[in-house]
């Protein structure tokens, strides 16, 4: 190296300059007395990347006030959106096959938004030669066609042959205001009558997670 660069390389690295040649140790004080006597570099750059993040430090104070506004209202919110238009709605997906009529429907709760919802049907078969394990197929296939991940309970509530219902989760509030689609077969007392011996029950619920 010339004694410039030597120089130069112990300035860089802050090394002691006692054990430099002759040379080499008055081309460092040159240096150095050159370096101090420069002013500061400025990042002159910096005004201008500040100004261009300020537009995204807003969107991002825009978005968590959004956010927690969201996690604050947003079971309300859901439940206002629910009714029983959404409720008949989903069970109007379950398409049993021809042959069933309904025969009657109820619902119970007034205020979705701070309450449980829930919407019946009940439907017979008007045909011959069924039984109640035939209602089962019928409701299983029934529901798989129109819903992902149905499942069947078990074990099954006394008086029912079979269960499945699917649950509707929410995209936007996952484990919250859960709305639940379910279909029975019914044996008991209330299907008393009924052709085959057995009756189709379609439920249709919105539970409120502030229940």
């Amino acid at each position: 190296m010339t004694p410039e660069q030597e120089a130069a390389y112990a300035l860089d690295w802050d090394l002691p300059p006692e054990h430099l040649d002759p040379v080499v140790r008055l081309e460092y004080d040159r240096l150095k007395s050159a370096r101090e006597a420069q002013p500061p570099v400025q990042d002159v750059a910096a005004p201008e990347r500040k100004a261009k993040l300020w537009p995204f430090l807003i969107a991002a104070f825009v978005v968590a006030i959004a956010w927690i506004t969201w996690a604050v209202a947003g079971v309300t919110i859901t439940g206002s959106q629910m009714n029983f238009r959404t409720l008949s709605s989903d069970l109007g997906r379950i398409r049993l096959p021809p042959g069933y009529e309904k025969v009657s429907a109820s619902e119970s709760g007034r205020d979705c938004a701070h309450q449980l919802c829930v919407l019946k049907e009940f439907w017979i078969w008007r045909g011959g030669g069924r039984t109640a394990a035939d209602g089962c197929r019928d409701i299983n296939r029934a529901m798989q066609a129109r819903y992902s991940n149905v499942e069947s309970s078990d074990p099954v509530p006394r008086g029912a042959a079979c269960e499945h219902f699917t649950i509707l989760d929410s995209f936007l509030h996952p484990g919250l205001g859960k709305r639940t689609a379910e279909a029975f077969v019914w044996v008991n007392d209330q299907a008393k009558g009924s052709p085959g011996g057995y009756k189709v029950e379609l439920l249709d619920a919105y539970n409120y997670a502030g229940e």
